[in-house]
């Protein structure tokens, strides 16, 4: 997956698992905050990612989310199970899978092989003023393996 579907599928992941509103998503290998919003429910997605202008959409079908990124005109397909969530980009012919845990994405990309972290802030998720920076603030390297992850320490 290119790094701009990569981002909005970790952010419509985290709301469909989460069920949390959201309009931002860290994202660790770009270093940066993307601005996102949008609606996204048990039967459709409709998401603007204003980093990259563009947006995704899309039905359940099936019990899988059958998305467009109209941006890179790609179709992705996104089936939740659980905590986690599995999928399949028809552009490179690749399947991904993710794990969701509060604000914490991970998602494993089979198109390049590795894993990827992100963390989709929502005001249930985002630290009040004055607390100290956790984790996730620091930075932290997606090419490394999830155990040595502080991330996503359990």
């Amino acid at each position: 997956m290119t790094p701009g579907v990569r981002a909005v599928i970790a952010y419509v992941a985290s709301r469909l698992i989460s069920r949390a509103e959201s309009s931002f998503i860290f994202d660790f290998s770009a270093r940066g905050h993307r601005s996102m919003g949008g609606t996204v429910s048990e039967t459709s997605v409709n998401v603007y990612d204003f980093s990259e202008s563009c947006q995704l959409t899309g039905q359940m079908s099936n019990g899988c989310f059958q998305l467009f990124h109209h941006g890179e005109r790609v179709h992705v397909s996104i089936e939740i199970l659980g905590e986690s969530f599995s999928g399949y980009d028809h552009l490179t012919g690749r399947h991904f899978s993710g794990v969701v845990n509060g604000p914490k994405v991970s998602i494993n990309d089979e198109g390049d092989l590795r894993c990827y972290a992100y963390w989709c802030e929502s005001p249930q998720w985002t630290r009040l003023s004055g607390q100290e920076t956790g984790p996730a603030e620091d930075g932290v390297d997606s090419k490394v393996p999830e155990a040595e992850n502080p991330l996503f320490e359990s």
